[in-house]
């Protein structure tokens, strides 16, 4: 696509435009064929069959957007800065786990709701995570608190605040959490109390009845 060169356009903010003048500026078949080839292209590269002069519905453009038929690859999106291409973008859904170790614990044996969703944008994942009623039967008490089961190894974890959707979740005064440590595909969480340091979440910190924890994070692999 370019804009138009013919004689008697306007310059307006280091753009070429048309103008009615006088005197109006000429209509080029350049420029009739540059905007047919825009559109033209579009529409086959979806797939369809361009019409003739005799079969034309005009709406061969409209199709292509309100069906979702043009399959772009997101892979290839870049904006404008070097080396900053889509790559590895996915989305997916996985099993979060509630356990009492990084691995080779005991996991919690039953919820009502156990839901992980991501999405991978290069080497960052980005997690949401809801439980509901999660038994700790099984658990030590004063282990602690280890989220495993996500979809990708843990390179770092920043330690960035969360600060989750909880209830029968015990806690005195105002709290978030933080992602501690991590191995694996799994990591713990600490509660910051009032600006302080805080402690690690210990598995007895969870009523074992009518209990929800639900957070989102990011980290990177």
């Amino acid at each position: 696509m370019h804009r138009t060169e013919a004689d008697n356009n306007v310059e307006v903010g280091g753009k070429k435009l048309y103008t009615d003048g006088p005197p109006g500026t000429t209509i080029e078949a350049d420029d009739k064929n540059a905007i047919q080839e825009e559109i033209a292209t579009l529409i086959e590269a979806a797939g369809i069959e361009l019409q003739t002069a005799g079969t034309d519905t005009r709406n061969q453009l409209t199709t292509v957007f309100q069906g979702g038929i043009l399959d772009l690859d997101v892979k290839s999106i870049s904006f404008g800065l070097a080396g900053s291409d889509l790559e590895n973008y996915e989305e997916g859904t996985f099993t979060p786990v509630f356990a009492d170790l990084s691995s080779a614990g005991n996991e919690s044996p039953a919820y009502t709701t156990q839901v992980g969703v991501y999405t991978r944008i290069g080497n960052r994942v980005f997690i949401s995570i809801h439980f509901a009623d999660i038994s700790t039967v099984g658990l030590t008490a004063g282990n602690q608190v280890w989220i495993t089961g996500l979809p990708f190894i843990i390179k770092y974890l920043d330690g960035a605040s969360i600060t989750p959707r909880s209830q029968k979740l015990t806690f005195d005064n105002n709290y978030v959490m933080t992602t501690n440590a991590s191995a694996g595909t799994g990591f713990r969480m600490r509660h910051v109390q009032d600006g302080a340091n805080g402690t690690v979440v210990i598995v007895s910190k969870l009523t074992n009845a009518d209990n929800v924890l639900s957070f989102n994070f990011s980290y990177e692999i």
